[in-house]
């Protein structure tokens, strides 16, 4: 039975990195949602069949969180005026992450520490070889899956801007997001043990690169910052940490001096939104009491905080304060503190990029970080449960 599950569970890390939107109306969770959905008929199946009791503490939690989550779809009932079917999708929305988590429970229940680590580096090859071939036909042929019309490319490509390999992702939207997959398989890498751990790093920094992403580029540096401040003794610490905010501030310092040469830069249009979509923050005033706390619901709450009218508010902050409000916001922030606090020195390498590029572009709730973050708590207790036992 553990090899059956064992397999399941390598399959379903696979199909958890597979995003192509492009061929799915938009939809980069599509294979991912209804994989989740099929597997988790299969668990609740097996819980039946072999009468396999819930930890009451278990239990109780997912009673709070599905309680939670009607509250929610509730207040959005009323304030939003939702129609029945609206309410059952935004549900799903709360039920997709809580299938994940017990699809990944059920799977590693009997696996080892390895095994359990192994099913995300299948994560890993996937990620790559998407990865790859979405880089090679963002680059090759950026008409193919250019999102916007052909007047749109046409204009891009006479500006001669790095604009048309962006948006012709078949992954996701734009390759920002390819980048954020990115960051997350690096992470995994640095803090797992691999034969071609470092050849598989520069190949995934080579691909980072060609997603020209600056927001993740500032995501790597702080990445091999934490890397290179954990290797080094603390009088080396002191020196790199010196370096590191010297960098910070000579191109502060230059922009101060001499920002009329900037004016380019200032007028760039992705600069551009992401200043827009936190200065959209001040409208929180305008907004009711009952949708500040608890958001809009997730169809129209991205759309609250935005750059421009009908623009997503694709940065944490506005985004998850429009869909979710200040209780699912501070919700999320312990949510990552908690993640943090138990796998320790491991999270960083993934939560930093997480946060940092957040102020830029991200989805908060992607399948791929409930995946991994949970694969690895449970590689995490296996962990303490080995040294227990072998301090007996």
């Amino acid at each position: 039975m553990s090899i059956k599950f064992k397999t399941i569970y390598y399959a379903y890390a696979s199909i958890m990195a597979i995003k192509l939107s492009f061929y799915f109306d938009g939809a980069s969770r599509y294979i991912s949602l209804r994989a989740t959905i099929a597997l988790s008929i299969f668990c609740f199946l097996f819980f039946i069949i072999n009468k396999i009791k819930i930890q009451s503490r278990n239990l109780i939690l997912a009673i709070i969180y599905i309680s939670i989550s009607f509250l929610f779809i509730l207040v959005w009932s009323v304030s939003e005026e939702m129609i029945v079917t609206e309410q059952c999708k935004q549900l799903l929305e709360f039920i997709f992450p809580l299938l994940i988590i017990i699809n990944v429970w059920t799977l590693t229940r009997n696996l080892s520490v390895e095994e359990t680590i192994k099913g995300l580096f299948y994560f890993v090859y996937v990620s790559l070889v998407l990865i790859s071939v979405d880089t090679l036909i963002r680059l090759l042929m950026p008409s193919y899956a250019f999102k916007g019309n052909e007047g749109e490319f046409a204009i891009e490509l006479a500006r001669d801007t790095y604009y048309i390999y962006k948006y012709g992702s078949i992954m996701y939207l734009d390759s920002n997001y390819v980048a954020m997959q990115i960051l997350l398989v690096i992470g995994l890498l640095i803090i797992n043990t691999h034969r071609y751990k470092k050849k598989l790093i520069l190949f995934s920094i080579l691909l980072l690169f060609l997603t020209f992403s600056r927001a993740a580029y500032i995501g790597l540096v702080a990445i091999f910052l934490l890397y290179v401040t954990r290797k080094v003794n603390k009088k080396s610490k002191t020196l790199v940490m010196g370096l590191y905010f010297t960098l910070i501030l000579i191109p502060l310092i230059y922009f101060a001096v001499f920002h009329s040469e900037f004016n380019g830069l200032l007028v760039d249009q992705s600069l551009a939104s992401k200043v827009t979509i936190f200065s959209s923050l001040k409208k929180i005033t305008d907004i009711e009491l009952v949708n500040l706390f608890f958001g809009s619901g997730f169809d129209i709450g991205g759309y609250i905080f935005s750059y421009k009218e009908g623009g997503y508010a694709h940065a944490f902050i506005p985004l998850v304060l429009g869909e979710i409000g200040l209780v699912g916001l501070i919700s999320i922030c312990i949510i990552l503190f908690a993640v943090y606090v138990e796998l320790k020195k491991d999270s960083p390498y993934i939560l930093l990029p997480y946060v940092l590029c957040g102020f830029s572009l991200i989805y908060p709730y992607d399948s791929m970080y409930i995946l991994i973050f949970f694969s690895m708590l449970i590689a995490n207790k296996k962990c303490q449960k080995l040294e227990c036992s072998n301090g007996k």
